[in-house]
């Protein structure tokens, strides 16, 4: 019941009453870097790691909101995968992705992962509400969100953001 009140109140902070974007030139890798951070007691108390690599640009993003959109599909890979995995942020220029080889999402529910309130055919404890919050606060930043995922193998969500322009 708390984890769908909070969920209801970000849900209501994103559609209603919320605060505009205030883009600035970012460094993704240092959003990633942070979010991974917040994300490690949680990951540590599963018996989890959280990892960042590669290479990031500088991007046009509002650093609350991106870390805000980060922080959803990490704890997502967190909450389900198994102890002594790695959730990974894989950076590449000006998009992160966040990878994970747990449980995967099923094949039939991955066109409904975006709308609210959708959590799958299976019990899965969610409140189907972080993707779609996920979602608008990568598009009101100007970039795009995607999910791949394969049944038992595991699940990649992408974030993909206008890159900054080098004399920004």
């Amino acid at each position: 019941m708390r984890r769908l009140s909070d969920s209801l109140l970000k849900l209501a902070r994103v559609g209603w009453g919320r605060r505009e974007p205030e883009p600035e030139p970012v460094d993704l890798s240092d959003v990633a870097h942070v979010a991974a951070g917040l994300a490690k007691p949680l990951a540590e108390g599963a018996g989890l790691e959280v990892s960042v690599e590669g290479e990031a640009a500088w991007v046009v993003a509002d650093p609350v909101l991106l870390e805000e959109a980060l922080l959803i599909p990490i704890t997502n890979a967190i909450q389900h995968s198994d102890p002594g995995q790695t959730v990974l942020l894989r950076l590449s220029g000006p998009s992160v992705t966040v990878e994970d080889r747990a449980g995967g999402i099923a094949e039939e529910d991955l066109p409904y992962i975006f709308e609210r309130f959708y959590s799958g055919k299976g019990p899965s404890g969610s409140s189907g509400l972080g993707l779609p919050i996920c979602k608008d606060l990568v598009e009101r930043m100007g970039g795009k969100i995607s999910v791949r995922s394969e049944k038992g193998v595991g699940t990649t969500v992408s974030i993909g953001l206008p890159e900054a322009e080098p004399d920004a």
